[in-house]
This record gives structure tokens, sequence and C-alpha cells, in this order.
């Protein structure tokens, strides 16, 4: 399986999925004007990958300064997918950086690690 590689622009996020470590980040501002369009591929190389099962450690990092409702429902389809594809809590990992000043980014994190008991989420404070 190939990896996924998306630069960002000034409206979307960097794309960074790593099939052959697991390790799959997204960071930057992500607020397109179509959600969904963007995010497909990125929804359907996740599919693939997690179909493509074995009992592997997956880390997903989330770094997102600021993003919008679509883009947030989105962020919600990603995480349901992780946790639904979790067959044990250890091995998935979703790692959700904000900047400690943020709450509405910070509040969303911990939405995440109530709705979501499947997938370990760490929420990560940075102060730059």
């Amino acid at each position: 399986m190939d990896n996924l590689a998306i630069p960002a622009t000034d409206i979307t996020p960097t794309i960074d999925f790593n099939a052959e470590t697991g390790v799959l980040k997204l960071s930057g501002e992500s607020y397109p004007e179509n959600a969904m369009r963007f995010f497909e591929p990125v929804l359907a190389w996740l599919s693939e990958f997690l179909d493509a099962g074995s009992e592997r450690l997956i880390s997903v990092s989330f770094h997102l300064t600021m993003f919008n409702s679509s883009t947030a429902k989105i962020l919600m389809d990603i995480i349901y997918e992780l946790n639904e594809a979790a067959p044990s809590e250890e091995l998935i990992t979703v790692i959700w950086i904000y900047h400690e000043i943020n709450d509405l980014i910070e509040e969303f994190g911990m939405d995440l690690q109530e709705d979501f008991p499947d997938v370990t989420v760490v929420l990560k404070p940075i102060s730059e």
C-alpha cells in the first residue's frame, strides 16, 4: 500500500500517512469550502489501510490550529473508523495536540476521549 502525502495550503492541512510505520499525521489549518471533497482521499486511504488488518500499532497525530464545522465532522468520522477497527485500545493511539490557550480545540479533544473508548486519546498541550 502506498503512503498518502498531501501538502498544506492556506486552507487545508498537511496529510502524511505512512502505511509501513502506521504513523498518520494531520497538521495545520482546515477550513476548506468543501471538506468532504478534500478529505475523500484521506477517508478512502484510511479505510483501505484499516481493512488490510493485522494487529499493529497505529498512531494518529492531529495538530490542527483551526478548523471549521465541516472539518470537525470529518475528524469525528476518522476517529469513528479508528474506534471501530480497534481490537483493543492499546493498538490505536490518537495524539491530540493543541495550543494550551485554545479552549475550543482542547474541548474537542476531550470529547474524543469520552466518545471513543476503544482508542487511546492523548491530549498534548503545547505553549509555542
